[in-house]
């Protein structure tokens, strides 16, 4: 009993870390505009001109790269308590953690990124042209980039979330123990009916998958041996609601959010038992990959506009090569990241261990 618990334990711990890499250049994507993209005034692919490029982009965005932020919730929530018993000991401790892989990373980047963009204005303003001038914001729209992150480093929502969220986990422990699952089917229901998702912290878009996750860990099942065992079925229905997304969305028709949204559900769970089988006939992610992960999550977004701004000036424009880019910029600059991190964790391992939440 013992050996398959550690061997389970050690499977789901390489799930884990092969998901961490992949899923950041998926966030990557999101970001990686080429469809309807304006280059110095001039839009050199556009929908109207390839109909079919923007819906395979949409199909790579809206599905398989969105699914990547409620994966990372998922994931968050499950590890929180997995393991463990939890009590006000293990909330302090863990809590202490995350202020230093949370909170403190989350200051020095939207810091980072604020002066970052408004030197770009001085320099390069065409760079950073969807931003305010500073003189523009003054001291209220300035401590406001740290909250609503409109001039801020905008993915950081997810972090500033997940900070809020993991103050809140006594309450999440007490209400998952004690309503046996009716909790989480109550923020499931929100979810799908569009209320109250986009609040910060405690909005469905965090904290439903947050909580279906922490359920899934504090509940006597195997997660992954449960999930797995019903992959194919999980494999067939991603891929029927991802046509049945794309059709809606094509047709323009307001079902197709909830549609999307049973999607990114499946989607999670889809990636989960990709990696899990994966990594169950042998395969080892890299480990330093994977830790760059969340440098790759941040600091995309500070050189994320070059090559999706300079490649037409490189490629012949048309539809094979936008497609190419869109798929091949976010591998491109995940990879770069990474290396990046490497550098810097070799030349100054302190600061990086700072900026990357001890990671």
């Amino acid at each position: 009993m013992t050996n398959n618990t550690s061997t389970n334990n050690e499977l789901f711990s390489s799930t884990i870390t092969a998901i961490r890499f992949p899923s950041a250049v998926l966030i990557v994507m999101l970001h990686t505009f080429i469809v309807d993209e304006s280059i110095y005034g001039k839009v050199y692919v556009s929908s109207t001109d390839y109909p079919w490029l923007k819906t395979i982009c949409h199909v790579l965005k809206a599905d398989f790269g969105e699914a990547a932020v409620p994966l990372f919730f998922f994931i968050s929530g499950f590890l929180f308590f997995y393991n463990t018993h939890f009590d006000l000991t293990v909330y302090q401790k863990k809590i202490k953690k995350r202020i230093y892989s949370l909170l403190i990373p989350y200051l020095i980047w939207n810091t980072l990124f604020f002066i970052f963009v408004h030197s770009l204005q001085l320099i390069y303003p065409s760079l950073a042209d969807n931003h305010k001038p500073l003189t523009e914001l003054g001291w209220k729209g300035i401590l406001d980039a740290y909250w609503n992150l409109s001039e801020g480093l905008i993915p950081l929502w997810f972090v500033r979330d997940l900070i809020i969220i993991n103050f809140f986990t006594p309450i999440i422990y007490y209400l998952i123990k004690k309503s046996k699952g009716t909790f989480c089917i109550i923020l499931a229901v929100l979810y799908f009916a569009n209320i109250f998702v986009y609040q910060p912290g405690l909005g469905m878009r965090c904290s439903f998958y947050y909580v279906l996750g922490a359920t899934l860990s504090l509940s006597d099942m195997n997660l992954m041996e449960s999930i797995f065992r019903r992959r194919y079925w999980i494999y067939a229905l991603s891929f029927l609601l991802i046509i049945c997304d794309t059709i809606l969305w094509r047709n323009n028709h307001q079902t197709n959010i909830y549609i999307n949204r049973l999607v990114l559900l499946m989607m999670v769970f889809t990636y989960f038992c990709s990696f899990y089988q994966l990594c169950s006939h042998g395969y080892q992610a890299n480990k330093q990959l994977a830790e760059s992960s969340f440098f790759v999550f941040v600091f995309h977004m500070f050189i994320i506009y070059i090559p999706v701004k300079m490649w037409v000036f490189i490629f012949p424009v048309n539809g094979i090569t936008a497609l190419a880019m869109q798929l091949f910029i976010p591998i491109l600059i995940g990879y770069l990241c990474a290396y990046i991190y490497l550098y810097l964790k070799k030349s100054f391992p302190s600061f990086t261990r700072v900026v990357a939440g001890g990671r």
